[in-house]
């Protein structure tokens, strides 16, 4: 079973739960595991992901197998 899968398997389950004590303790358990550590960034970091944002905003992607074609192109060519 994928991440997915068993992502959605328990957003369902867990949407069929009622008893408050039980949800605390699961939202305990999801606390412990999720990296609340911020992070400070520069202002020119800060500018580079607004400016990353924006591109992806505007369409200005390209996908991995473009990506990785043109490597392979490239690779071929040296």
């Amino acid at each position: 079973m994928g991440t997915v899968e068993l992502k959605n398997i328990l957003i369902k389950r867990i949407n069929e739960i009622n008893d408050n004590s039980f949800l605390e303790a699961i939202m305990t358990i999801l606390d412990s595991k999720i990296d609340k550590t911020i992070y400070p960034l520069t202002s020119e970091q800060q500018k580079s992901i607004a400016e990353s944002k924006k591109q992806i905003a505007d369409g200005e992607v390209y996908s991995n197998e473009q990506i990785f074609q043109t490597f392979q192109k490239w690779l071929k060519e040296a």
